[in-house]
């Protein structure tokens, strides 16, 4: 009996360590892996994350929408995230257009590569205009009035006027 509990165990255990290395999206077993970088190279490599990066920003601007954009009940933390996941896809952004530079000059291919980075560039511009419309200073909010805006001077400088 205990040799039966034992081996229906260990099974069990080997089917999941089975299905953990041929049905996960999560990693690649180590042998595609080494593959799939024989038949690439360091640019085409380079490429798929890039096209990875612009989706990921594409999923996190549809998360900005529902969670910040359109929330008529946005907290701290709402804004606190998106600020967290904008410095983020900035981060990746300017680390795969340094990556472009580095392995399209190793390559001699730094046309191509000035290519890439003039598309990271513009998708940058675009993210970090969303990062200071949503977390700048005051004075570059383009949709708060001027007046609440000088309201709000005064009341740092201390010009407040007393009402009776």
């Amino acid at each position: 009996m205990v040799v039966v509990v034992a081996r229906t165990l260990y099974m069990a255990t080997a089917t999941q360590n089975l299905r953990k290395l041929t049905h996960s999206r999560e990693t690649a077993p180590a042998a595609y892996r080494a593959w799939f970088e024989e038949q690439t190279d360091q640019f085409q490599r380079l490429e798929l994350e890039f096209q990875d990066w612009l989706a990921a920003v594409g999923r996190s601007e549809i998360l900005f929408e529902t969670h910040v954009y359109e929330n008529k009940d946005i907290q701290e933390l709402d804004l606190r995230r998106h600020r967290g996941l904008l410095y983020a896809l900035l981060e990746s952004g300017e680390r795969i257009a340094c990556r472009f530079l580095e392995v399209g000059s190793a390559l001699d291919r730094s046309a191509e590569a000035a290519s890439f980075v003039t598309l990271v560039d513009q998708k940058l511009a675009q993210l970090l205009q969303v990062l200071f419309e949503w977390h700048g200073p005051l004075e570059g909010q383009q949709d708060i009035p001027d007046s609440f805006k000088a309201a709000m001077r005064e009341a740092s400088q201390n010009n407040l006027v007393e009402f009776p």
